[in-house]
C-alpha cells in the first residue's frame, strides 16, 4: 500500500476554540441576559425613561462587563494604542 502525498488527514476545525453562540461567547450569555434585565427594570420599570435609555444603558453594561471579565480584553483595548515611535 503506497501513500498518496495528496491525501491529507481531515480534522475538525472547531477543536481548541471557545464555545460561542454566534458572536456571543457562551460563558458571557447568562450575565449579559441578567444585565439587560436589570437595565430594563431600572430604565423602564422604575424611572420610565424610554427605549433609548434602555438600549444605551444595556450596551454600556454589557461592554463594561465584557471588558472586565473577558480572558483577553487586550484584543479590544489595543486598538487605541499608538505604535512605539509615533510620539
Amino acid at each position: 500500500m503506497s501513500r498518496n502525498p495528496d491525501h491529507f488527514i481531515k480534522y475538525n476545525t472547531i477543536l481548541g476554540k471557545e464555545a460561542s453562540i454566534g458572536p456571543i461567547p457562551a460563558n458571557q450569555l447568562v450575565p449579559w441576559i441578567g444585565l439587560v434585565l436589570v437595565s430594563y427594570l431600572l430604565t423602564n420599570g422604575c424611572f420610565s425613561l424610554g427605549l433609548g435609555w434602555f438600549f444605551g444603558s444595556s450596551f454600556w453594561l454589557v461592554v463594561s462587563w465584557c471588558l472586565l471579565t473577558d480572558s483577553r480584553p487586550y484584543r479590544f483595548l489595543n486598538q487605541w494604542q499608538s505604535p512605539p515611535g509615533k510620539d
